[in-house]
Parts: structure tokens; sequence; C-alpha cells
């Protein structure tokens, strides 16, 4: 029976710090392999042949968040939009629009970091 290998690949690795490269020499050494065997050893016992797991960003999320066992934000004041501008002929996006979405985007980046400011320092 004939045992299938992946495609090998070769990478280099530059800027490598001079005391990691001492101690992959050391490691290296005590297990009796070259440098390079020492590099494949460690990637294929930490990367293994897992599969890569698909996270959807939802999930990705509460994920993050989970540590912080929920986040409780403020009430945020309603606003109105105003009545919907015309459209840019040349570029067919109303520039109001874009300028809203960047508000509201603005708007829960601040929120979420207060949110976890104020969980970071429940959790002191």
């Amino acid at each position: 029976m004939a045992v299938s290998h992946a495609p090998s690949a070769t990478i280099t690795i530059g800027n490598l710090d001079g005391r990691v490269k001492k101690r992959l020499r050391g490691r290296a050494a005590m297990n009796g392999r070259s440098m390079e065997a020492e590099v494949r050893s460690i990637f294929s016992d930490t990367l293994g042949t897992e599969a890569v797991e698909s996270v959807n960003l939802a999930e990705a999320i509460r994920r993050r968040v989970a540590p912080l066992r929920g986040i409780e934000l403020e009430d945020h004041p309603a606003i109105s939009l105003g009545e919907p501008l015309g459209w840019c002929s040349k570029c067919l996006v109303a520039e109001h629009c874009w300028d809203e979405a960047r508000w509201a985007i603005e708007e829960h980046a601040w929120r979420f970091e207060r949110a976890q400011r104020s969980s970071s320092r429940r959790t002191r």
C-alpha cells in the first residue's frame, strides 16, 4: 500500500532573534536533530494535522466576549436620521449615508471599548 504525502514546501524566516536561534540550536542538539529537523518537528507537533475550524463571524464575536461574562451597554438616545438624501450621480452612493455609517461604526466601537474597560474594572 502506497503512502501519499502532502507536497513539501520551503519557508525562509528572516530577522530571527539571536537568542531564539541559540535556544533552537540547543533544543535540536538535545533531541539529536538538525535545526531544520527541529523546526519541522515543532511545526508538526504544534500545528499537526488538525483541520482548521471554520467559525462564522457571530461565533467568533461570541467567543471573544465570552470571558467577559456578558456586557451591559447603556441605552443610547434615539437619533433622527432625517430624510434620505439624493444619490450622487457619479458614485450612486449618498455621501450622507457614508457619514452615518462611519458615525455608527465609531459609536459602536466606543461603546464596546467602554464596556471592556468597565468589565476589566469589575474583574480586578
